[in-house]
Formats: C-alpha cells, structure tokens, sequence
C-alpha cells in the first residue's frame, strides 16, 4: 500500500505544481475506486493488501481510511508495525565538525555514536542514522502469491505495487510473477509512473514475458482516485 499511496501524493504534488519536497495535508485516497480499477468487474477469488502504520497496528483506530475501506470490502488485511531501521550516513558526513558531528545532519537522521567496542578500526566513533520503516511488509504479499499460484487455476493477477527491485528478506515480486507466468498466470502490474521500478520495462523481460504481463498506469485515474470529502 506504501508504494500506492506515497505515488499518489507525489504524482497529485506533480500534477498540482507542488514540489516533491514540500509538506503538505494529503488528499483523501479513494480505496473504492482503487478497487474498481483494478477488477474492471471481473470476478475476484482473492483479495490481499499489504501495508504499515507507525502506531500499533492491531488497532483497527490507528489504520488510515483507506485500509479501513479494504477491510471493509473484503480484503485479507496484512497491517504490519513500522520498525526501527539503521540508515548509512551521507557519504559527504565529516566527523570532524564540532562535537564530532554535524549539527545540521543531527537534527535530520539522529546520529548516535557506538560504543568504544563497536568503534571502527581506526577508532573514530561509527555514525548510525535511524528510521522508522517497513519491514515484512512485501514479503508478506510474496508468500500469498505462492499460495495462489499453487491453490488455484492460472488466471490474472493483478499486482497493485510498482516495487521490481529484490525485498530485503526475499527475491522481489517480480521474481515472484516470473514464477506465476512460468505457472501459465497472466500479470497485471498496476502502478504510479514516478514510482514503478524500471525492472518492470526492461527490454529482455518484456522480450521473454510480454505476451502475459500488462502494465497498466493509475496516472490517468488520478482525479477518481482523490476521495471526495462529505
């Protein structure tokens, strides 16, 4: 759901003169039209969404309406707790600046000196930055594509996610559709154009697999996909 709905933001950003970078109260996302666009009415044995929260996620109260809309619609929910997640420093970080570190990059990523035993082997202090992250969050939809492949008749799988790249405990989903095509599936990979992976167009891919994976843009479907508010 990440990768769905942070491309709406910014391709509404985009669409609306507002530059990427900039801050702003989200418009509302309309799951149900969502939804529309990816069954265009066709029968739907199955139906899994997968995504995050920073707050404790058995909380249906802490879900955005959005998540709360595919429950409601039927949807096997996979709502995961965001994690703590070390980031690599810039490689421009000087640790020579006062206090050992920059004061600007402090207030960004929350550096934190390790302890003496974990200092690197020049013995200046190692730098870690913080973030809260997915972590789980793919794979969990990795595994119910392995289940439906195996659990049913080759058919369309609609993949709502422009992710391509390897996940951090698995091979990527679409390592996972090349498995379902192998099976005889037909691939529907529907995505945001700013945030689907190139690994989706690549040339010997679509060379191989171009006749049973179709990758379909929501920038069109932008204006029904901002909620309206009541």
């Amino acid at each position: 759901m990440s990768n769905i709905h942070i491309g709406f933001i910014d391709t509404w950003k985009l669409a609306h003169n507002v530059p990427i970078s900039q801050r702003i109260k989200a418009p509302k996302f309309s799951f149900e039209n969502l939804a529309r666009i990816l069954s265009r009415d066709r029968p739907v044995k199955e139906k899994h969404l997968a995504g995050s929260v920073a707050f404790p996620a058995t909380r249906r109260s802490n879900w955005p309406k959005h998540m709360k809309d595919a429950a409601s619609m039927g949807y096997a929910m996979k709502i995961m707790e965001r994690v703590l997640k070390e980031k690599s420093p810039p490689k421009h970080f000087n640790t020579k600046t006062a206090g050992g570190y920059s004061s600007m990059y402090d207030a960004i990523y929350n550096f934190a000196t390790t302890s003496a035993d974990d200092s690197t082997e020049d013995n200046a202090p190692s730098y870690v930055s913080s973030r809260n992250g997915e972590q789980g969050v793919d794979e969990g939809l990795h595994v119910e594509m392995l289940t439906t492949v195996i659990d049913h008749k080759p058919g369309i799988m609609v993949l709502a996610t422009g992710d391509g790249a390897e996940a951090e405990f698995s091979q990527g989903f679409k390592s996972y559709a090349i498995r379902a095509m192998k099976l005889g599936w037909d691939i529907e990979v529907c995505a945001w154009r700013k945030t689907i992976s190139s690994a989706w167009s690549e040339s010997a891919f679509l060379a191989e697999w171009g006749d049973q994976i179709r990758i379909i843009h929501l920038d069109p479907f932008l204006d029904e996909l901002v909620a309206e508010i009541a």
